[in-house]
């Protein structure tokens, strides 16, 4: 529902079972996470940005807790983060990163969208040449991890060419635009 744009209908269908998944945090504490994850986004996608850091954290809080979940630790870093002023956000998308480069790596969804954060943050402080940079690392992983074809390597390519335009790099751009065009196309 967050996903779809109705954030209010996924806090409607969420919030009842928040009782439930508080009960289980002691014999199922990732699955207990992973809804106070999603609840939280839903919160953050509402600007309520108080009560979606307290379930962030606590999802954290979990996952650390927890054997074995270093990628989830990153993803929970990853949601934080975003909670953050820019120039505190860098520093949070970072840590995120190294932990999920120790977990396993960052070739994987979760490395897209960090370095995709990243790119975005970079972006807010007018730092076009670092936006560059992680946005082609952000794409970089998706054709590597999803293919030319998967939504995920269309919008990095989407984004890529955003910053490459304001860069005057004009012909990149295009060609960029056109392959997630394309993909799109054949998608849709």
């Amino acid at each position: 529902l967050r996903m779809l744009g109705r954030e209010r209908d996924c806090l409607s269908e969420l919030e009842p079972m928040l009782p439930t998944a508080q009960a289980a945090e002691s014999a199922a504490p990732l699955p207990a996470a992973e809804f106070l994850s999603q609840l939280g986004r839903c919160h953050a996608a509402l600007d309520a940005a108080p009560v979606a850091r307290d379930l962030f954290g606590r999802a954290l809080q979990l996952r650390r807790g927890a054997t074995d979940a270093g990628a989830l630790v990153a993803e929970s870093e990853t949601d934080l983060a975003q909670l953050a002023p820019p120039e505190e956000r860098l520093g949070a998308l970072r840590k995120a990163l190294a932990q999920l480069r120790g977990s396993g790596g960052e070739q994987n969804a979760l490395g897209v969208e960090i370095w995709k954060d990243l790119g975005e943050t970079y972006e807010e402080l007018h730092n076009a040449l670092e936006a560059e940079a992680a946005y082609r690392q952000s794409l970089d992983i998706a054709l590597a991890r999803f293919g030319a074809n998967h939504p995920r390597t269309s919008a990095a390519q989407q984004e890529l060419a955003s910053v490459l335009l304001g860069a005057g790099k004009l012909t990149e751009a295009e060609r960029l635009l056109g392959l997630a065009q394309d993909s799109l196309l054949a998608k849709w």
